[in-house]
């Protein structure tokens, strides 16, 4: 299967363009890593496959209106 008509079956199949979704994994991950670990904003973005903390803090903005420091600060679980 081309690329090209991956991504057709794909978004019609899921509803949702593979580009989106894999950001949508990215952020979920990203949230997950901000509220269970005490990793820093470098190492979670490297993990979940951002560019950049920049880049991740962009689409945290984009996605939930917050930055990830401020979505760490109001859904962090007391794992310490």
């Amino acid at each position: 299967m081309s690329p090209r008509n991956f991504a057709r079956v794909f978004a019609r199949k899921m509803n949702i363009t593979p580009m989106k979704y894999v950001e949508k994994l990215r952020l979920e991950t990203a949230g997950r890593y901000l509220t269970e670990t005490h990793l820093t904003m470098d190492e979670i973005s490297r993990l979940c496959g951002f560019k950049n903390s920049i880049n991740m803090n962009r689409m945290f903005l984009q996605a939930f209106q917050v930055t990830p420091s401020q979505y760490r600060g109001r859904f962090c679980s007391s794992f310490q």
